[in-house]
Parts: C-alpha cells; sequence; structure tokens
C-alpha cells in the first residue's frame, strides 16, 4: 500500500545565519506554541514546498531563502527544495542525491512530481494549454489554512484559478470517483483511438491502391506496364520535391513569425503609451477644471504653492489637453495599423502552415505508393493486388480487434460514472461524516454534499467546525483506499475560530481518531489538545515570532552543498 509521508521539513534564513528542522512522523503530530511564535508560518511552509502558493506573513517572506521538504511515497524517499519559484527535485537513495528536475518552471516540476505519484490526470488552463495535474489541485483539501482554511473548503491555495473546472475535477479524483483508475483507462481508450485511427487511414489506402490497380487492368495492353512503372520512376525525385518545399516554407513560416512577435511587442507599447497619456489628461482636465473655479491666483491644496491663474495660463492648459487628444488619436491610428498588419500576418502564417500540411500529406502517400510499386515491379500487377488483399485483411482484423478492446473500455468508463458507483462512494463519505459531525456537536441534518464536498450552510462558529468535520471525514474515508496521496491532513490553529471551551473539548476529542500510524495528521495549536501523551511527535515553538536558531544552520549548508554535488 503506497502511502504520502512527510519526514522533514528545514526552512534556512543565510540573512540571519539561521534555520529550523522539524521531524514529522506516522500518526499525529502536534506543533504547540503560543501566538506568534511561528506556528503558521512553518505549516505554511511545507505547501509552499511542495508548490502551492500561500499568504505568508511578510517578515517571514523576506527572512527565508531556501525551504526543503523529504518526504516518502511508497518505499522511496524524496527530497523538494525550493527557492523563490526555482524548484529542485531529488530522489534520495543510500544517502545520495539522485537529481531528478531542477527548472523555474512550475508545470514542469509538477509534471515530474506527478509521476512520482503515479498520477496521469491532465488539466486545460484557461488559455486551452494542457497541463499536469499541480500540487495545489492535489493537496487542496489535505489543508486547513490558518485564514482562509476555516472559511472555506479546499480554496487555501492561490493558484488555482487559472485551471478550468479545477474544483469539479479535483472533487471527483479525491475521493476516487474519477480517480486514477478512471485516468489511466481513459488514457488507454485515447493510445487505443490512435491506433483504430492508424488502421484505419492503411486500410483506406490499400483499398484505394487495390482500385486503381484493378482499374488498369480492365483494358489491359502491353504498353501499360512500361508505362505504369514510368510514371512512378519519379517518386524519388518527387519527394525531395516536397521535402525541399517544406523546409523552405518551414523558413519563411520562422520569419512571419519572428515579424509577428515583433508587432506584438510593439502593440504593447503603444498600448502602455496610450494607458500613461490617458492618466496624465485626466490629471490636465482636474487642473483645468480646479483652475476654472479659482480667481487669477490659485493655491496648491497639496503644497500650499501660489500659481498664476490668469487666461493665458489656462489657455496653455488646454493647448496641453488639445495635444494630449491628438496624440492619443496618432497613437489610436498606429495601434490600428499594428492590428491590420497583426491580422495580415496571422492569416499568412495560417496559409503556410495549411500548406505545409497538404504536402506533408501528399509527401507520406508518396511514400506509400513508393513501397508498394516496388512490391509491384517485382511481382506483377495480380500478384501485388492478392499481396495488398491479404495485407489489409490482416490490418482489418487488428483493427477490428482495436475496436473490441474500445467498447469493452467504453463499458469500463460508463461503469466508473455510473450513478449506483456514485452513490456508493457518496454512502462510504456519508458515514465518516456522520461520525465527525456528530463528535463535533453538529446534527446529522447539517450534512450536504455536493460533487463530494460539504456545503457551508452555517454561520459562526458552527461553520469551522463544520470544515474541520468535513476534512477530518474525507482524511479517514481516504485512508481507508488501497492507493492515495491522500492519507495525511494539515490543521492550523483550530484555537482561533471562535469556539467555547466545549466545543474546542470536542474538536480536539476527534483526535483520538487521528492517530492511526496510516496516516499523519499535524495539528498546530496554542494550547495543550489533551493528546500530547498519544500523540508520536510533539513539537514546541517558544521564541517570539520566530523559531529559527543557529543550532543546525551550519549542517544545514554544508547539506546545500553536497547537494551542488548531485548525480543526475
Amino acid at each position: 500500500m503506497r502511502r504520502f509521508l512527510l519526514n522533514k521539513l528545514i526552512v534556512i534564513s543565510k540573512k540571519e545565519e539561521k534555520s529550523k528542522e522539524i521531524d514529522f512522523k506516522k500518526g499525529l503530530n502536534i506543533i504547540l506554541g503560543a501566538n506568534k511564535t511561528g506556528k503558521s508560518s512553518i505549516i505554511k511552509s511545507i505547501f509552499y514546498a511542495l508548490g502551492c502558493e500561500v499568504k505568508f506573513e511578510s517578515e517571514w517572506k523576506l527572512l527565508i531563502d531556501k525551504y526543503l521538504l523529504y518526504f516518502t511515497y511508497g518505499e522511496k524517499e524524496y527530497l523538494i527544495v525550493r527557492t523563490g519559484k526555482y524548484f529542485e527535485l531529488y530522489k534520495i537513495r543510500k544517502g545520495n542525491f539522485i537529481l531528478i528536475i531542477e527548472t523555474e518552471h512550475f508545470h514542469d516540476y509538477s509534471e515530474e512530481l506527478m509521476k512520482i505519484f503515479e498520477i496521469s490526470m491532465d488539466f486545460i488552463t484557461n488559455k486551452g494549454k494542457k497541463i499536469a495535474f499541480t500540487p495545489p489541485l492535489l493537496f487542496r483539501f489535505q489543508y486547513i489554512d490558518q485564514d482562509l482554511g476555516w472559511e472555506k473548503i479546499g480554496e487555501s491555495f492561490n493558484n488555482l484559478k487559472y485551471i478550468m473546472d479545477w474544483k469539479s475535477n479535483t472533487n471527483k479524483y479525491v475521493v476516487g470517483f474519477q480517480g486514477e483508475e478512471y485516468y489511466k483507462t481513459k488514457l488507454e481508450r485515447d493510445l487505443a483511438k490512435e491506433n483504430l485511427d492508424q488502421f484505419n487511414t492503411k486500410i483506406s489506402h490499400y483499398n484505394e491502391f487495390i482500385n486503381n490497380l484493378k482499374l488498369s487492368m480492365v483494358n489491359f495492353d502491353p504498353s501499360f506496364e512500361s508505362m505504369n512503372i514510368k510514371a512512378y520512376s519519379d517518386d524519388k525525385l518527387l519527394s525531395n520535391e516536397l521535402n525541399n518545399a517544406i523546409n523552405n516554407l518551414k523558413k519563411d513560416l520562422l520569419i512571419l513569425q519572428d515579424e509577428l512577435a515583433l508587432l506584438k511587442n510593439e502593440r504593447y507599447e503603444k498600448h502602455l503609451e496610450l494607458k500613461y497619456l490617458k492618466e496624465y489628461l485626466s490629471n490636465l482636465d482636474k487642473d483645468h477644471e480646479f483652475a476654472m473655479k479659482e480667481d487669477s491666483q490659485l493655491v496648491c491644496p497639496f503644497c500650499g504653492t501660489v500659481h498664476e491663474n490668469d487666461i493665458e495660463h489656462r489657455i496653455e492648459l488646454i493647448k496641453d489637453m488639445q495635444k494630449g487628444n491628438h496624440m492619443i488619436g496618432s497613437i489610436r491610428e498606429d495601434l490600428s495599423d499594428i492590428d491590420n498588419k497583426i491580422t495580415q500576418l496571422e492569416a499568412e502564417i495560417k496559409t503556410l502552415n495549411n500548406t505545409i500540411r497538404s504536402y506533408q500529406i501528399k509527401l507520406e502517400k508518396n511514400k506509400e505508393n513508393t513501397n508498394l510499386i516496388n512490391s509491384y515491379k517485382e511481382k506483377g500487377k495480380v500478384e501485388v493486388i492478392q499481396d495488398s488483399i491479404s495485407k489489409r485483411d490482416e490490418i482489418t482484423l487488428l483493427r477490428d480487434n482495436v475496436l473490441g478492446e474500445i467498447l469493452e473500455i467504453d463499458n469500463e468508463i460508463k461503469i466508473m460514472k455510473s450513478t449506483k458507483r456514485r452513490n456508493k462512494i457518496r454512502n462510504n463519505l456519508l458515514k465518516y461524516c456522520r461520525e465527525i459531525f456528530e463528535d463535533v456537536n453538529l446534527p446529522e441534518s447539517d450534512i450536504k454534499l455536493n460533487d463530494f464536498v460539504q456545503v457551508l450552510n452555517r454561520t459562526g462558529s458552527e461553520n469551522p467546525r463544520m470544515i474541520y468535520a468535513y476534512h477530518v471525514a474525507l482524511y479517514l474515508y481516504n485512508l481507508n483506499r488501497i492507493k492515495s496521496p491522500f492519507n495525511f491532513l494539515v490543521i492550523d490553529t483550530p484555537n482561533q475560530q471562535g469556539q467555547d471551551e466545549k466545543n474546542l473539548k470536542n474538536i480536539f476529542s476527534v483526535l483520538d481518531r487521528l492517530c492511526n500510524p496510516n496516516g499523519q495528521v499535524i495539528m498546530g495549536t496554542e494550547r495543550e489538545t489533551g493528546f500530547e501523551t498519544e500523540a508520536n511527535n510533539v513539537v514546541t515553538l517558544e521564541n517570539y515570532k520566530r523559531s529559527l536558531n543557529k543550532v543546525n544552520y551550519k549542517d544545514h549548508i554544508e547539506l546545500l552543498n553536497r547537494m551542488q554535488n548531485k548525480v543526475r
């Protein structure tokens, strides 16, 4: 059973030559400390290291240079090092660091991380770009943030909303309704569909070739064979001509694309110029309105300086406004001209792409015809037809097998998306919800799941308890799944959410369920929970505002230096 386990967090401040190292264990981990001792910053650092954008206190954000997060998935240990927007991902083997990827491109890093978790689900951005699953999508239900986490469910991270259907897709994924099995099956179908299309194309080419040969034999004459062979003797020459034409067109395409990029940059600069000019004119207009209301002399309302305000000075203001409007008109004309050029270039690029594609299709058909004609020259028309029919029938049999596979896969997908399966998963989740809602003193009637997520329909202190109960229920539900990276939960400062002593006691009582060593729970709290003895790990923070120290700083710097000698 593969489980995700956080092992250790290290944060380093080179500015202060200090660091902090915190170990995590299976089961319940409690981070205990008074207000302003750095609990929330430590907890946020876990998800920041993973690639989730969180809201740090400005002081912490300026203080920390590097975040190191050790974790295990299955039997293998890994390390993430984050420096600003730069990510390094290592596999740890016998104390050696083996570099998997180092990049400032978030989605390249995310793709490698998802390979570790064996997650094949893809997403589409609002701009239509295909991307891999990202950490903030994967872990949105594993964190109750001190700020946003107690107001909404699964919306504690900032880098989510540029992705289409991110809520609905991750809601279904996290409970397994459309989980990894669904997306792997869907990928199998896509691959099978590609094979089907390739087989159909080959069958179509064989049919076309066979029909052409049969037509040529209707009125057979002795001269046909030599004429036909001569007609195809120039196939190699035609291939060379097509290749040269495609290469030349691609060169032209690069030139046009460069011109288009320059024009788009120019358009961007013009828009900036127009924006600034409009702001300047707006200020002039306000100055003019102010001047018209004043006498021949006016006093600046900001600095108290006295300015002349006779008719000549007012006329100068109007002239400046007229000049500005003239410049705006000129810039708009320039923008119109640039837009026309961009439209023209895009049309030319589209035409070039279509031409290149048509030449590539001709080239592929020519290559296939050349292969078939070589056989034709050796065997004669009748033998070629018989051989072609045999090969076509072999491909048809393969095609029909793939078609059968697709029908079976479609049936599997239909079952996975069935109402019966949805209800089964929902009922399993509801079982845990009922137990936890009762533990935290919430009525069962408050449980309302929409797309597998609790609907927040209460106010006051009940709303945070409802969020807490749902997160815990979802966590316990996922512990029973055979393979899942959702077997950890991080809870930040439940005691600050307006709970009275009784409700807070109910919240802490649930910790009894969270000591299971098959999972991992990290809770930050200002007061003791009563489960410090049962917890596998208790970290106490005492220093005001910062929890950093010099104890392990040199060791951590040496560790970073070791990673400079990483093995790829």
